[in-house]
């Protein structure tokens, strides 16, 4: 019960610091840089997430990244943080820009596989996990997913011209 009960209030705090995100994203001019990961298992499935806050849509794990803090190692703490997955092996596949009312941010896509890791979701912030085939994403997917499958498919075709 004191467990449920803690997870609970950690819910709500999440939320409301995300409805504070997103009236100052209405007010305030702003610029930021964010991160989005996408972990693929060896039979090329994606790990996607739902959030406890937010459009409760589904979406690759990620975050902010730090201010004075390297894209790469926001990628890994993210990864620590919502889903217990150590990945020292990211690839960065590129960036794209995301305008939010007001804010820009630029976020930058990396790749991680994960051969026999199991993720742990972190209950506070993570509503829901799960692998997916690309063919077979779920219909409420962030729209964020498709650009960052896009650099995926960008970054797949340029290994296979490289070969």
């Amino acid at each position: 019960m004191l467990n449920a009960t803690r997870i609970s209030f950690g819910r709500l705090g999440y939320r409301v610091a995300y409805l504070l995100i997103v009236v100052d994203r209405r007010i305030r001019r702003s610029k930021g840089r964010g991160v989005k990961m996408i972990v693929r298992d060896s039979d090329a499935r994606m790990l996607l997430v739902r959030h406890t806050y937010g459009s409760g849509t589904w979406t690759f794990p990620g975050g902010r990244v730090g201010r004075d803090e390297p894209a790469a190692k926001a990628a890994q703490r993210e990864l620590l943080e919502e889903l217990a997955i150590d990945s020292p092996d990211l690839v960065e596949l590129g960036r794209f820009p995301l305008q939010c009312h007001r804010r820009l941010e630029t976020i930058a896509v990396y790749l991680s596989s994960r051969d026999g890791q199991d993720a742990k979701p972190r209950e506070i912030e993570i509503a829901a996990a799960g692998w997916f085939e690309p063919k077979d994403l779920p219909v409420d997917v962030d729209p964020q997913v498709s650009t960052a499958i896009g650099l995926l498919d960008g970054y797949l075709a340029e290994l296979r011209v490289r070969v």
